[in-house]
């Protein structure tokens, strides 16, 4: 009998350790109250998939790293300092950036095969699938306000472009 109570005592310590730190990340000193907002980016109508999404507050004392991805179906819950859900109030530029390319994945697996003769025949090429004028806090067109109302917000990343971008075999 006594061997079953240290048992559940033990049990018991164990599942209180474990379940003790279970409130999620502590939120750092300073971190304003922040607002579930959620954008939705389309392009060309469309919703975009793996759009990175930077906000940067107009004011120059917010300083916390904000944004994320979109998902498949062009949502993007914003975090802030990459686990909180949510964005401290205030006016911010919206930079986007999404990334495309051709022939990368075959170049990949001919270098993860080691055939580096078969790699380098490969003609890769890298792009960027919105105009640079996005990818900016200064010269960015978009502008957004979180305010306690704010919950989901419509964002238009302008036409599809493929801007050459360099690659580094």
């Amino acid at each position: 009998m006594i061997s079953i109570k240290k048992t559940t005592i033990f049990i018991f310590l164990l599942n209180f350790g474990i379940f003790a730190g279970c409130g999620g990340p502590l939120k750092p000193d300073g971190l304003p109250a922040l607002y579930p907002v959620t954008l939705v980016v389309t392009q060309e109508g469309k919703p975009v998939t793996d759009m990175l999404i930077s906000l940067r507050s107009t004011d120059p004392s917010v300083t916390w790293a904000i944004g994320c991805r979109t998902d498949e179906n062009g949502y993007a819950p914003i975090r802030t300092h990459g686990e909180f859900t949510g964005v401290p109030l205030g006016k911010y530029k919206v930079v986007l950036a999404k990334q495309g390319n051709e022939g990368y994945e075959e170049y990949a697996a001919a270098k993860n095969r080691y055939d580096e003769a078969a790699a380098a025949k490969i003609d890769v090429k890298f792009f960027s699938c919105v105009e640079e004028k996005y990818n900016l806090p200064e010269t960015t067109p978009i502008e957004i306000e979180i305010t306690p109302q704010s919950k989901i917000i419509k964002i238009d990343a302008g036409p599809l472009v493929r801007i050459p971008q360099p690659f580094m075999r």
